[in-house]
């Protein structure tokens, strides 16, 4: 006969009753590392706070080659993943985005089948942590040389392939470092392009069709996400807050999307003219990237002036267009 497992009054197994070798059964219960492939396993039980999406889970992981500390981003059931983008970005040299490093694949804990993507995991926390409702305000040197020229830099990179980022948006952004001296922008590739974006911080046209549907758009939108989320940064607080996605998009269509924006927070005022034409809601007056280029490298704002759709430079009158 079987014997009948004795328990103390706690309701714990006593001693006797363990499995062989003493290991508690909740350990027994805890999920295991899940495998990518043979180069990175990712651990379920540790999420990290502050990266998740609406179309992914973030888990710490490890690279098995080196044995490093990685950010594992782990797809939702049936999240669609930018697969055709992966080994692009990984290619980029730069340090204005976290690196995709390891991606593919993995049978998770709930038997189902995810798509995971492995990111070098920056060694600082959100710039905006949500739902923070204020943050220190980024100062107008930071916001050029740590986020306003690398991402530049990316976006060009991005035109000659004729796509966008669609991920642009203060929540996506983090400190690589204890010191916060470094600022990348997270995943951009889980999830369909945009569909995570804030509605405040899209063109009135993308703000109006179904996230699922936004697509990746073009330099002209990515600009606009930048504009938005610069500002954001350099009043310390996100704007809107208290209304609804209705009544921002209506505000918006009524006045313009900057002098509705400027309604809700306070821009430096060397920013002004720079996120005025960043936020300029027809697409073809918008600031183009190489005019954007133009003022990270000292033009002023005041000296980029809208004629037909493009920016010119007052002291050279050269038209600085760009197609697409």
């Amino acid at each position: 006969m079987t014997d009948v497992p004795t328990f103390d009054p706690v309701g714990e197994p006593a001693a006797d009753q363990l499995p062989k070798g003493g290991a508690d059964p909740a350990e027994m219960d805890a999920p295991r590392e899940v495998a990518l492939g043979r180069t990175a396993e990712i651990d379920p039980s540790r999420p990290v706070a502050g990266f998740s999406t609406s179309f992914a889970e973030v888990y710490e992981g490890r690279l098995l080659r080196t044995g490093e500390r990685a950010l594992a981003y782990v797809s939702s059931a049936h999240a669609i993943v930018r697969v055709e983008r992966l080994s692009r970005l990984a290619g980029f040299h730069t340090d204005a985005l976290l690196r995709p490093v390891e991606w593919g694949p993995v049978q998770w804990v709930d038997e189902t089948w995810r798509y995971a993507v492995i990111y070098a995991k920056p060694n600082g926390g959100p710039v905006f942590p949500l739902p923070a409702d204020a943050i220190k305000p980024l100062s107008v040197d930071q916001l050029k040389t740590k986020i306003i020229r690398p991402l530049v830099d990316v976006l060009m990179k991005c035109r000659e392939d004729g796509v966008g980022i669609a991920g642009i948006r203060p929540s996506n952004f983090y400190f690589t470092a204890p010191d916060r001296s470094g600022i990348a922008l997270g995943d951009v590739l889980v999830g369909p392009p945009g569909a995570a974006q804030p509605n405040f911080v899209e063109p009135v046209e993308f703000a109006l069709a179904d996230p699922l549907g936004r697509g990746e758009g073009g330099s002209e939108r990515d600009i606009f996400n930048l504009g938005m989320t610069v500002a954001c940064f350099a009043a310390g607080h996100i704007p809107y807050r208290g209304y609804s996605d209705e009544e921002i998009l209506e505000e918006r269509m009524y006045e313009g999307s900057y002098r509705s924006l400027t309604r809700s927070l306070r821009l430096p005022t060397s920013l002004r003219e720079l996120v005025r034409g960043m936020l300029d809601d027809d697409p073809q007056a918008r600031i183009t990237l190489d005019a954007l280029s133009k003022w990270t490298e000292g033009s002023p704002a005041r000296d980029l002036q809208r004629r037909a759709g493009a920016f010119y430079l007052k002291a050279t009158e050269q038209p600085i267009i760009v197609s697409g």
